[in-house]
């Protein structure tokens, strides 16, 4: 099954009390990507959470082949 780790964040313009937008970065590209969002474009990133993006039909097949009470 495939799985990739993202972080979800919030990013905001410095200075703004606008709505926030929430991207979805790969984990291991996330460093970089805030370092270039903050440094060279002067956004504020925020709140960042790692979790799993889970391909749907991968899921299904797996979970096709597990018993019902193990789910």
């Amino acid at each position: 099954m495939r799985k990739i780790k993202l972080v979800k964040c919030r990013l905001r313009q410095n200075g703004s009390s606008g709505v926030d937008n929430v991207r979805y970065v790969a984990l291991e590209e996330f460093q970089l990507w805030r370092y270039y969002m903050e440094k060279a474009h002067g956004f504020a990133v925020e709140d960042p959470v790692v979790s799993y993006w889970v391909d749907a039909e991968a899921l299904m097949e797996w979970a096709e082949q597990i018993a019902p009470e193990r789910l």
